[in-house]
């Protein structure tokens, strides 16, 4: 004849073992939240720091595009282009009295209008011109340019050279 221990049933579990079943799933559970929240974020970086080269790239063929064509330039110190003039646009400017390459609102205007359309920043992506420097000796522009995350954190920081097209007449 069998007997039973005391205080167990056969076709149950304990409270002991249903309480390390539940803090087992507990466990698994917060590894597999904090792993999906993690590649949300780093997928999230990706697409940030993948769209930001596109706008990059977009606007350095703009601006390139605009400087390789202008035809006079006003220098301030160390040759910082303060006023440019182009076949493009008669009259810009690179500060901020005038209208012109500038960086308002996070995107870049020329004249007071968009360089490029507003579809090219996306994801709350935001871009300005760190400086324009007149290259004498290279007939060239240097151009800084700085693209930003929502967050105003810099992802871009680069300098390219734009070789200019033109004769070019330095005004007083």
């Amino acid at each position: 004849m069998e007997t039973e221990k005391q205080g167990r049933s056969r076709g149950g579990f304990t409270l002991a073992e249903s309480l390390f079943v539940i803090l087992l799933l507990a466990m698994v559970t917060g590894t597999i939240v904090t792993g999906t929240l993690f590649a949300s974020r780093q997928y999230t970086r990706s697409m940030q720091l993948s769209q930001s080269k596109i706008l990059c790239s977009t606007l350095m063929h703009a601006i390139g595009g605009e400087l390789s064509n202008v035809r006079a330039v006003r220098l301030g110190a160390d040759n910082q282009v303060q006023y440019f003039k182009s076949w493009n646009f008669n009259d810009a400017a690179h500060s901020s009295e005038e209208k012109g390459l500038l960086s308002e609102s996070g995107k870049i205007t020329i004249n007071g209008g968009p360089l490029v359309s507003d579809g090219a920043y996306p994801r709350g992506l935001s871009a300005e011109i760190g400086a324009i420097t007149y290259l004498p000796a290279q007939r060239a522009f240097r151009v800084n340019l700085i693209i930003k995350s929502r967050e105003r954190s810099e992802l871009i920081n680069t300098e390219f050279d734009v070789i200019c097209l033109n004769q070019i007449t330095t005004l007083d």
